[in-house]
């Protein structure tokens, strides 16, 4: 069987939780034995870049512009519909889709991200097979978490505005698709309290459990990695960071690193805290920097860098906001704690405990391979599809 796979940005080079969940999913799509045509919008933010792109992966491209335009903005503050989706539709896009559908033959097209749906009423004028969605998660979840946390009345209300039109967009695009391939079982749970009329299965990201190498995880080193790009990452630095300033740093053996793409825009090296910005070799750093402290405050869907260090090996601190989309058993491997004065007390706990350190990084792995590995998962996907 053949499908067109939409993305709404490029997989490759996996410069985030995005492209790595998405790069899971081709994979996961390839070895459930399915033929794949792959098209991707290509932005400023991300553009396509061929040379990025694996050996024997059939992708095409066209460029829009998805920056965010005052005029626009302040347009969709009066009038129905999404801007944060509205962005992505293009013209060219449209026929590019159009055309792809009109040459070739394809038994069903997968949509990744809710911002691919823009392009689903195009689809559905020359396509009468089976149309599904790949969320990431529930996006207008994301929104209205980011206006709850917000300090700044006017960005609160406007953010208040794009969950709102998100939510309205995401419950309408839902029942026009005929399934949901959700990444986590809250979403899964979320998107049928909505009334989902089409069917929703969880197809989690797969990893591989670091079984080969074993290695002693670091005492006194704690580190946050994502792309500051994102909000919610922003968030959680900025959290950590404060934390870190007003009662970590009294402890003069740890030391915390940051890194990830920008991050180097919004913060500087200063005692106990250095600043790594985007690393290659991810693997090899996390290898020798302690424990990972994601203070997520915004999510849906799953934090797949959190389910990246498990995989690893790594002990990580979180909060139930960045537990999200670990299944039960997995939350036994991580530590789970919600306010401040808690995960201080976690930080300056478990970073010392070499016993707490090597069950939580025993039981990550097993977790992982578990609930992760791509045999079940791809004969999930394969069942759902061909249900």
């Amino acid at each position: 069987m053949k499908c067109l796979y939409i993305t709404s940005k490029p997989i490759y080079p996996i410069v985030d939780g995005g492209c790595f969940a998405m790069d899971s999913f081709l994979k996961t799509l390839s070895h459930a034995g399915f033929i794949i045509d792959h098209f991707t919008i290509s932005t400023q933010k991300h553009p396509f870049r061929p040379d990025a792109y694996p050996e024997g992966i059939h992708v095409e491209s066209v460029e829009i512009d998805t920056r965010i335009k005052t005029l626009q903005t302040l347009k969709y503050l009066f009038k129905k519909g999404s801007y944060n989706v509205a962005r992505f539709h293009s013209e060219e896009v449209t026929e590019k889709i159009e055309a792809l559908i009109k040459k070739n033959t394809y038994d069903f097209v997968i949509l990744d991200s809710l911002y691919a749906t823009t392009y689903l009423s195009s689809i559905r004028k020359y396509f009468t097979g089976k149309i599904y969605l790949r969320s990431h998660n529930c996006e207008a979840q994301i929104w209205f978490d980011l206006a709850k946390n917000e300090q700044n009345i006017l960005k609160s209300i406007y953010f208040k505005k794009l969950a709102k039109d998100l939510h309205i967009y995401e419950s309408t695009i839902l029942n026009k698709l005929d399934g949901v391939f959700a990444i986590s079982q809250e979403d899964q749970e979320a998107f049928m309290k909505n009334n989902t009329k089409a069917k929703v299965c969880v197809i989690p990201v797969h990893l591989e459990s670091n079984d080969q190498d074993e290695f002693k995880i670091e005492k006194g080193k704690i580190f946050h990695v994502g792309n500051m790009d994102w909000v919610p990452n922003r968030e959680a630095v900025e959290r950590l960071v404060k934390l870190f300033h007003e009662s970590i740093h009294s402890d003069d053996q740890l030391k915390l690193s940051l890194v990830g793409k920008n991050i180097e825009k919004h913060y500087k090296s200063s005692k106990g805290i250095e600043i790594q910005g985007f690393v290659d070799d991810l693997k090899g750093f996390v290898q020798k920097s302690g424990i990972l402290v994601s203070p997520i405050t915004s999510s849906s869907g799953v934090r797949v860098k959190i389910l990246e260090m498990m995989a690893y090996g790594i002990p990580v601190i979180t909060t139930p906001s960045g537990a999200k989309g670990i299944f039960s058993e997995g939350k036994n491997a991580v530590e789970i704690q919600e306010t401040n004065t808690a995960l201080i007390d976690a930080i300056l706990r478990i970073t010392k405990d070499d016993e707490k350190l090597a069950e939580m990084q025993t039981l990550s792995k097993e977790y992982i391979k578990k609930y992760h590995n791509i045999e079940q998962i791809a004969s999930d996907l394969k069942s759902f599809i061909l249900d």
